[in-house]
């Protein structure tokens, strides 16, 4: 059995626990311990990993934060291939947690030699009427074309997709306006929700009798405005800051999402500030007017994703 030691602000280390030949393997912040943890928030002996009738356990030994299992705290669970335990910072500050992932090694198969095939008696080569002079040719440069043509329809589909992830809140924001500005749904829920939440947010509306969650989008943000307006990202100031037990909640009343399935790792409510001008609902303006919006932006595999409020 090996444990990886994942922890967000110092990295990750891997340890075989077989290896170790100890029945008990101790973990937390102490020099001492076998597995030693450089976060603050661990305590000094924080729990142990230890063999039972044959089978791996980790126990919580009084530590100050507990560890979680399945989002539950526990003291002491089996131990399986797969099994993830994690132990969290006060309030969940930040997203800061370290996480006990558990697996089996790796076990390389056994090299079978091949097999060698018969050997066949040589069998004159059938006779091939050649083809139109000019058919391959034309064959073989529309096989080309097609193939350069899905390769750069692969490419495009990528950087278009990596160009909508946004690696700090004010790119989650100016990505919003610009989707605003294009009055282009796709590309706005392409700022709300990354793929795992966005399908499971869209069967919770269709529960709730919406059937097409891009013309929801239409509806309730880009219908009243008119056909050609800009839209810009201009300041921002944090109101809120949630805690591990706020964002789960969020998770399961607002998004619809199971917290075990999709962690969002840090969150935060805003007041962020746009600028708008053009044809904004029966109304014309070549004056940029500012407009307010609170907002949820959230944290998901460290990217920024907007969430409207308003």
């Amino acid at each position: 059995m090996q444990v990886t030691v994942i922890d967000t602000k110092y990295g990750t280390s891997t340890y075989d626990l077989n290896a170790m030949g100890k029945n008990a393997i101790s973990f937390g912040r102490k020099a001492d311990c076998d597995i030693v943890m450089q976060s603050s928030f661990v305590s000094r002996p924080h729990g142990v990993i230890f063999m039972e009738n044959g089978s791996w356990y980790v126990q919580d030994t009084n530590s100050t934060y507990g560890m979680y299992w399945m989002d539950r705290k526990v003291d002491k669970v089996p131990v399986t291939d797969g099994t993830v335990i994690r132990i969290y910072s006060e309030g969940n500050i930040n997203g800061r947690y370290v996480e006990l992932r558990f697996s089996e090694p790796y076990v390389q198969p056994p090299y079978v030699p091949p097999v060698e095939p018969p050997v066949e008696p040589p069998v004159d080569p059938p006779v091939i009427e050649p083809e139109p002079k000019g058919s391959g040719k034309t064959v073989a440069i529309i096989l080309s074309v097609v193939v350069a043509a899905l390769a750069i329809g692969l490419v495009l589909f990528f950087v278009l997709r990596t160009g909508t992830t946004a690696k700090t809140k004010e790119d989650a924001l100016k990505n919003f306006a610009s989707a605003m500005s294009k009055k282009d749904a796709g590309k706005l829920l392409d700022t709300m929700f990354p793929d795992a939440i966005r399908s499971q947010y869209e069967k919770k509306m269709k529960a709730n009798g919406y059937s097409d969650l891009e013309a929801v989008v239409n509806t309730l943000l880009l219908v009243g405005l008119g056909d050609s307006y800009e839209c810009e990202f201009v300041s921002m100031s944090e109101t809120k800051v949630y805690n591990w037990e706020e964002i789960q909640t969020f998770e399961t009343d607002t998004l619809g999402v199971n917290p075990a399935d999709v962690k969002i790792q840090d969150m935060v409510a805003v007041k962020a500030n746009f600028r708008m001008k053009g044809q904004i609902g029966s109304k014309f303006t070549e004056d940029w007017i500012t407009n307010d919006m609170t907002a949820y932006l959230y944290m998901v595999d460290d990217a920024w994703y907007v969430f409207p409020n308003n």
